[in-house]
């Protein structure tokens, strides 16, 4: 069960960490083994939506994240939130953008 409040905490302070060369904050959750019910998830992204803060699920479409943050969406700030373990580097789509990212 996640802590929702010390998530939301954890979450917030890693936004606030923008350095001066980054026009926006793309920040990656993997939660693979403590995985958030939908309460919690809801009240996680209730309180990010109030900073601003969008979240994008990824699952298995690694391509169509990765157009959208890079094409469609370029400006916002975005958790990107996954239920799965990280992938290794050949197989990880957003390696890129997890680089320059946190």
């Amino acid at each position: 069960m996640v802590n929702v409040e010390k998530t939301n905490q954890t979450l917030l302070r890693k936004f606030a960490e923008k350095q001066d060369y980054e026009k926006r904050k793309i920040v990656f959750w993997y939660e693979k083994d403590e995985t958030a019910d939908e309460d919690s998830f809801a009240q996680i992204e209730e309180e990010l939506a109030k900073h601003d803060i969008k979240i994008k699920v990824l699952a298995d479409n690694f391509y169509e994240v990765k157009k959208f943050l890079e094409v469609e969406d370029t400006a916002s700030n975005y958790l990107i939130n996954s239920q799965d373990e990280e992938r290794g580097p050949e197989d990880n789509w957003l390696l890129d953008i997890q680089m320059y990212s946190g």
